[in-house]
């Protein structure tokens, strides 16, 4: 178990929340895919998420994000980096670390106001 310093800067929710996510077709570094995948976090913050998938990717790709919450926002892009993703021990499965990129602060106060709500259960 980690002991050591957050280094985080946004406060993570660890409760199930769905996203939308594929490869982000324009970014000449990423494999284009226009079919959108769908996958629940483990947790997710203003500044990036955590998931499990099926698929290798690489570290470095550039995804096109839709977050799924009550509030309605699912509507919004965003784009996110994937910084870690490790294979783990269940067969065929990946743990992909994503940090969400170029987000202005309306954009990540945005992400930050609709979790706010979405685990306070309103």
């Amino acid at each position: 178990m980690y002991n050591g310093q957050e280094r985080r800067k946004y406060q993570r929710v660890k409760k199930p929340v769905m996203v939308k996510f594929r490869m982000n077709p324009k970014h000449p570094d990423t494999q284009p895919s226009s079919t959108w995948d769908m996958v629940a976090v483990l947790d997710i913050g203003a500044g990036g998420l955590l998931f499990y998938y099926n698929k290798p990717v690489e570290v470095g790709t550039i995804l096109d994000i839709k977050i799924d919450l009550a509030d309605g926002s699912s509507d919004t892009t965003y784009f996110g980096k994937v910084i870690r993703a490790e294979k783990v021990i269940v067969p065929h499965m990946f743990l992909v670390a994503v940090n969400f990129s170029d987000l202005d602060a309306k954009a990540r106060d945005k992400i930050a106001h609709a979790l706010e709500k979405y685990t306070a259960g309103k």
